[in-house]
């Protein structure tokens, strides 16, 4: 009887170690993502301290920041400065529970021109507005999902 205990008792273990390791492993997107961004690091001339918030997925609201996203968006291309936010790419990415439709239909709002405001003529903060915005809805659809 203190065999099989033991037994269990081990299996349960190495389980419960298989499944942190697999958990902890990086998905070819996330390592993918992580080299982006020390490229776009390299080529931006990115602070180590920005460079260390942006590794950890946090954007303060600046303009070097509107320019590391642009970099991001281009080198995974979800945004190009000619054809703007490639609706599709970021549907693979972001659009998890969702329909494309359904996805393009929330992004829609991201996209849509204020009335009255003028064209914006910043490359970098031309692209960082819809990118964090559509950003922010996927965060705000996985917070909602897991509360």
């Amino acid at each position: 009887m203190l065999f099989f205990i033991r037994s269990v008792f081990a299996a349960v273990v190495l389980f419960a170690i298989v499944v942190m390791v697999v958990e902890s492993t990086p998905t070819p997107e996330k390592t993918k993502n992580m080299e982006n961004k020390n490229i776009c690091g390299k080529l931006l001339r990115t602070p180590a301290n920005d460079l260390e918030l942006y590794l950890q997925s946090e954007y303060p609201e600046k303009h070097d920041t509107f320019c590391f996203v642009r970099c991001l968006a281009i080198l995974s291309a979800t945004y190009d400065d000619e054809t703007g936010v490639n609706l599709a790419k970021l549907y693979e990415s972001l659009g998890k529970g969702m329909t494309e439709q359904e996805f393009t239909e929330q992004a829609s709002t991201c996209l849509a021109e204020k009335e009255g405001e003028p064209e914006e003529t910043c490359y970098c903060r031309k692209a960082w507005k819809p990118i964090s915005c559509i950003h922010k809805q996927y965060h705000d659809r996985k917070n909602s999902a897991t509360a």
